[in-house]
């Protein structure tokens, strides 16, 4: 895959695309199903599949909000690659941008993209007030001579898929619940750092990480998973929160304990993918108290 990355406003000049439009936070189901539409058309056409997207949240410029993300930069970017895209156009979301009308956007950077297919989803809308959107598009489908393909919501139990109700049920702990639309597991991958090891003077040792600038934190408490470490999977639960107990944290910090282990991986890359909530965080009057219930959450899990 060729991946350019954009600094400014200025959009390269592609012939014969085959488009993806949209932010695609979290690449849930509804994402899912955008990308796969682009990357059919561009089997069908033999065109260049190319994702459009911004490295920031458009929020950000509009609305003075720094959002918190379900997927990373980064992420986002893998996940766009894995998927086999010929080109992911990352583009910063300027104030010049923000302040293009729906004619002016899809002329100064749709048609510099050349493309011979649009997929978008249902509710996708860019330029000046939000008014480009799917009738927008449509109407000048034909005098441009491409194929829109808009994609209708994705559901489960009669709810939308959508980046905004998966945030909220990530950070109220519904990590389960979360992955029905996501269509995967929630993750947080970080360094780990060395941490006090008080851990190991318990029997339960853990590899501590600090989460990533603007990623969701889940709401606090301990979490049933997989812990990721060179590309082997393992069982394990995590602690999300300020260790009460001990109250020696200012800033939230996840606790991989994991399960029928015990390498030394400090400075190591791990990945723990969020399956379900097990308990909300408590704080204990003693350390046995704490080691007692510990004990009772791994026999938990072992039973699952």
């Amino acid at each position: 895959m060729s991946s350019i990355l954009i600094t400014d406003n200025m959009i390269p000049q592609i012939k014969n695309t085959s488009l993806a439009l949209g932010f695609f936070d979290g690449i849930h189901k509804g994402h899912q199903r955008v990308l796969l539409d682009a990357l059919n058309f561009s089997k069908q056409l033999g065109t260049k599949s190319v994702v459009l997207t911004f490295k920031n949240h458009p929020i950000e410029i509009l609305n003075g909000i720094t959002p918190e993300f379900i997927t990373t930069y980064e992420e986002r970017l893998n996940i766009f690659e894995k998927m086999g895209f010929d080109v992911v156009i990352m583009a910063d979301f300027t104030k010049d941008i923000a302040e293009l009308s729906a004619n002016e956007y899809f002329e100064k950077i749709i048609l510099n993209l050349a493309p011979k297919s649009i997929s978008i989803g249902y509710n996708h809308k860019f330029g000046a007030n939000q008014s480009g959107d799917v009738k927008f598009l449509l109407n000048k489908s034909e005098k441009y001579d491409f194929v829109l393909s808009s994609i209708s919501p994705v559901k489960s139990k009669n709810e939308i898929a959508s980046s905004t109700l998966i945030r909220n049920l990530v950070k109220s702990g519904d990590v389960a619940k979360a992955i029905d639309f996501l269509g995967k597991s929630y993750k947080i991958k970080n360094v780990i750092k060395k941490g006090a090891q008080r851990g190991r003077t318990i029997d339960f040792p853990t590899a501590n990480m600090l989460f990533p600038s603007k990623k969701i934190i889940p709401k606090f408490g301990v979490y049933f998973g997989n812990a990721i470490l060179d590309g082997e999977f393992y069982k394990a639960i995590a602690n999300v929160g300020l260790r009460p107990t001990f109250g020696d944290l200012k800033s939230p910090l996840i606790e991989v304990h994991i399960l029928n282990f015990n390498s030394d991986i400090y400075g190591k890359v791990l990945e723990f993918e969020f399956l379900s909530k097990i308990r909300d965080e408590m704080k204990f009057t003693s350390i046995e108290k704490l080691k007692e219930q510990i004990s009772q959450d791994v026999k938990n899990v072992n039973s699952l």
